[in-house]
């Protein structure tokens, strides 16, 4: 079920490849995972390190990357008697990646023997969920109904 490829454009693509660049923003194990916090709640540093198992150190490397990328926001917070720290939300950016997040959950529940949480993501009708690809109009679409083309401007 491969896409709609035009076969000059099987070739590498090159640098400005999206989903390349994608992963060089986003492809650590850290990354993904702290993304996966985020949209369970999480908001702060001890937060992300207790719920990931992830160093201190890694966590601070990945959430400023993840902040220079634009999947997460810094937002200041002082509590009384303490230093100003900073808490890390999605931005709208970030909530975009929600479908490939959730994608990895419901792959790994469905295929890995080791991924079974006993948890189980629902609608708000209880029924198990799937993610899908529409266009922009609501419209869904398998795989060979996507077109891969080069875009050309003028």
């Amino acid at each position: 079920m491969p896409l709609n490829v035009d076969p000059e454009l099987l070739v590498s693509p090159g640098p400005g490849c999206p989903v390349d660049c994608a992963v060089e923003a986003l492809g650590s194990r850290a990354s993904i995972l702290l993304l996966r916090q985020a949209f369970y709640g999480d908001r702060r540093f001890d937060a992300f390190v207790e719920h990931t198992g992830i160093s201190e150190a890694t966590v601070a490397k990945r959430l400023q990357e993840l902040v220079e990328v634009g999947a997460l926001r810094k937002v200041p917070y002082q509590e009384p008697g303490s230093r100003l720290r900073y808490e890390y939300e999605l931005t709208a950016e970030g909530e975009e990646l929600f479908p490939v997040i959730l994608g990895l959950f419901i792959w790994g529940q469905k295929y890995l023997d080791q991924a079974d949480t006993g948890l189980r993501l629902t609608g708000p009708d209880g029924e198990p969920l799937r993610v899908t690809i529409q266009t922009t109009t609501g419209q869904s679409l398998k795989p060979n109904d996507i077109h891969l083309d080069a875009t050309t401007t003028s």
